[in-house]
Parts: structure tokens; C-alpha cells; sequence
């Protein structure tokens, strides 16, 4: 917790909160059905890989890992392994795709994804900097030797708890146990997540970076299976000897707090941005005049997360010139604003924009300006429906700039 460094994260409205819990919850749920003699372990890690998935497309890796664990050590015979981790691995893209597909019913929209190759040398280095400072490598180390290290710490021990060989030397007493699909699942889960960021970055996703926020289950999943094999590790090797196992947790202690060390240090950092953050927000928050509108309006803007934080108002997201995920011209983008303006005009709901955007949803439409906020932004509307005189209400200088 401390390297993941939770105050600094927690000014913010990020979705870590949410999606780590699921992707360790859908783990062990896959590490439990693996063993289980009935199915509802199964059906429980089916919904939490789905709810991961939907959180954000990587957490498909976890469907994996857990259905990986269930193959590898899971009761009965293969083909009853193989019905039971079908449907795991599975939940994650089938909930995207239904998703996707009540978007179109409703919206006429859904989440187009087109494959453009777009490698970039530095997103690799930017991942290797953060794998590397989980482990505390110096910078100054060449970058073949920490990409080297990194691989030894974080690639090997996953693909080594894929190996029955490994696995058997591990726990000779419980081979097919649960710790023993728990440690498979974690090992799965850390390489499926990584194929899944490499493949958004290099055919997907063009604005994705690979920092801190999209690599942090991977970081907690090392973690975890690296603390696992130490204690097995001294556990088999110290056998008959000596408590090994103690040892184990003894050794595993002291490099745990090594490694937290540097992290936990900077909680009285953390904890003074945490509260300037919080005031800052606090105080555009109270001067957000937009908070006092009802839930239940239709609202665009081209900052959701914006109108979120600070007026806790849900909103969906205005089309932009460029496909932000592959840094392309959006042809379509004249067309997707005349869907605004139809979803707009039909549902008699709002538009906040910055005033030099809003020509292109007025023009040929009934969307006036019925509202400038203190904050820049316009608000446009159907002239007298309860959105805008909402609207208007709540911005009192907008009588001023009528159109």
C-alpha cells in the first residue's frame, strides 16, 4: 500500500478504487472455483471478471488468470476444467460486447475500436521506469539492465507458475490445492494483463500511457506471487531443518519493510497534497454553479470528469476532431455532432462547452446559449424547457448573453 502510494492517489477521481479490488476479488474467486466441487464460485468469478472488464478493457486479464487457475490445478477431469474456466475467461468480453451493444440500441452509438499500428520506444522505457521503481532500480542504470531485471522479477516468476514442474517442487504436498491456484492465477493474471496493455498500445489505444495508474494490479499481483514463492521457496529448501516456514515469513517481513520504506516516507508528502488538493477542489466546487442541476438532465460536455468532481453531475462526452484512441482525423466527427444535437433536442437536455466550440451545435439546430457560467463555459439548450430555464437559473449572468 505504501509504494502504491493511496494518499497521493486519493485527491483524485480515478477509477483505482474500484477496479484493483475487483481484479484481486475476480483472483481469488478463480483460485476458490478451481477447487470447489460446485459451481458457484464459478458464476462468482465470471460477474467479477465482467465488472473488471467493464472498468476498464485490461481487467480482461484477470478473467484469464482465474480461468487459467482452474485449468492448471482445478478438480476433475480436463474436460470438466475446460467447461468450468470457459465461461471465466470469457465474462470479461462478453459483458464489453453487451455493453456495447445497449449503447447502440439506446444511443445508435458504441465503442468503435480500429487497429492502427503505432509502436512507440518511449512508451517501452516509460513502463520499464515504473516497473523498475517498484523494485527501487536507480535510473542511472543502463536500460538494458533494468529491462533485464525487471524481466527476471516480474515475467519470469509468472511464466515459472504456469510450469507443474515448478509447482509440484513448490507445494509436494498440495500440488492441486488452493494456494496453489491462487499462485497460478496471480502468475496468468500478470501476464495476460501485460499483453493486454502491449496490445492496446501498439494497435489500440494511441493516448494511453503505460504509468503508474495502468500498471498498479500488475505491481500489486508481483507483489503478492513474489512474497508467495519467497515463503514456499525457504519453506522447501529449510525442510526438516528448521522452521522453515517462519523463517520464511521472517525474510519476507524484513524485505517488506525495506521496500516500503522508501515509499511510506513520503506519506507526510502525500498527505499535505491530499489536503491542498482537497481544498482546491472544495473551493471550485463552491463556486461550480452547474451542481444545483437535477440528476435526471441529459448533459454533454467535453470534460465529464471535470463536471463530476466539482458538481457531481454525470454527463457524456462531446465527439472530438481526433480519435483519441489512435491520434487520427475523426471523419465521421460532423455526423457525430449532429447526434448530439438530435439526443440533445429529443431528451431536452444540456450542452456545456467553452463558447468557441458552440457554433457547431447551434447552427441549423434549436440549441441556443441559455447560460455563461462564472466558470467560461456556455451552456446550451431547447429556449424554455426545464433544462435551460434550470440552466439559467443557476448561471445569473447568462440574461446578459442571450442568443
Amino acid at each position: 500500500l505504501g509504494a502504491l502510494n493511496p494518499l497521493g492517489l486519493a485527491g483524485f477521481a480515478l477509477s483505482e478504487a474500484l477496479f484493483l479490488p475487483l481484479c484481486v476479488a475476480a483472483l481469488l474467486a478463480g483460485a476458490r472455483a478451481a477447487t470447489a466441487v460446485r459451481s458457484h464460485a464459478v458464476v462468482v468469478a465470471t460477474g467479477l471478471a465482467g465488472l473488471a472488464m467493464l472498468t476498464r478493457y485490461v481487467g480482461v486479464g484477470s478473467g484469464i488468470g482465474a480461468a487459467a487457475a482452474v485449468l492448471a490445478v482445478g478438480r476433475g477431469s480436463r474436460s470438466n476444467r475446460l467447461r468450468r474456466a470457459v465461461p471465466i475467461a470469457a465474462g470479461g468480453p462478453v459483458a464489453v460486447i453487451g455493453w456495447n451493444l445497449l449503447s447502440r440500441t439506446l444511443w445508435g452509438g458504441g465503442a468503435a475500436r480500429t487497429l492502427v499500428w503505432h509502436p512507440s520506444p518511449s512508451r517501452i522505457r516509460l513502463a520499464v521506469a515504473v516497473t523498475g521503481a517498484w523494485f527501487h532500480l536507480p535510473p542511472s542504470w543502463t536500460f538494458g539492465l533494468r529491462i533485464s531485471l525487471v524481466a527476471v522479477l516480474v515475467l519470469v516468476p509468472s511464466g515459472l507458475m504456469l510450469a507443474n514442474p515448478v509447482r509440484h517442487w513448490l507445494r509436494p504436498d498440495e500440488p492441486r490445492g488452493g494456494g496453489a491456484a491462487l499462485t497460478v492465477a496471480l502468475g496468468a493474471f500478470i501476464l495476460a494483463y501485460l499483453l493486454a496493455v502491449a496490445v492496446t498500445e501498439l494497435l489500440l489505444d494511441a493516448g494511453t500511457q503505460p504509468n503508474q495508474r495502468l500498471l498498479a494490479p500488475v505491481q500489486v499481483a508481483t507483489y503478492l506471487l513474489l512474497v508467495s514463492l519467497a515463503v514456499l521457496t525457504i519453506d522447501r529448501l529449510m525442510a526438516g531443518a528448521v522452521s522453515g516456514r517462519r523463517l520464511g515469513y521472517a525474510a519476507v517481513a524484513v524485505v517488506a519493510v525495506a521496500t516500503a520504506f522508501q515509499p511510506l516516507s513520503r506519506l507526510r508528502v502525500s498527505a499535505s497534497a491530499l489536503q491542498h488538493s482537497a481544498t482546491t477542489a472544495h473551493q471550485r466546487a463552491a463556486n461550480e454553479p452547474l451542481r444545483g442541476l437535477p440528476q435526471s438532465i441529459t448533459v454533454f460536455t467535453d470534460d465529464p470528469g471535470g463536471l463530476w468532481l466539482y458538481a457531481g453531475l454525470g454527463s457524456y462526452r462531446l465527439p472530438s476532431t481526433v480519435i483519441e484512441t489512435t491520434g487520427q482525423p475523426d471523419h465521421l466527427y460532423d455526423d457525430e455532432v449532429r447526434q448530439v444535437v438530435d439526443i440533445v433536442q429529443q431528451r431536452r437536455g444540456l450542452i456545456v462547452i467553452p463558447p468557441g466550440r458552440s457554433a457547431e451545435y447551434t447552427e441549423g439546430s434549436a440549441l441556443r446559449t441559455v447560460g455563461r457560467c462564472v466558470t467560461g463555459d456556455v451552456v446550451l439548450a431547447v429556449p424554455g424547457t426545464p433544462a435551460a430555464l434550470a440552466a439559467s437559473a443557476l448561471c445569473p449572468r447568462s440574461e446578459e448573453h442571450m442568443s
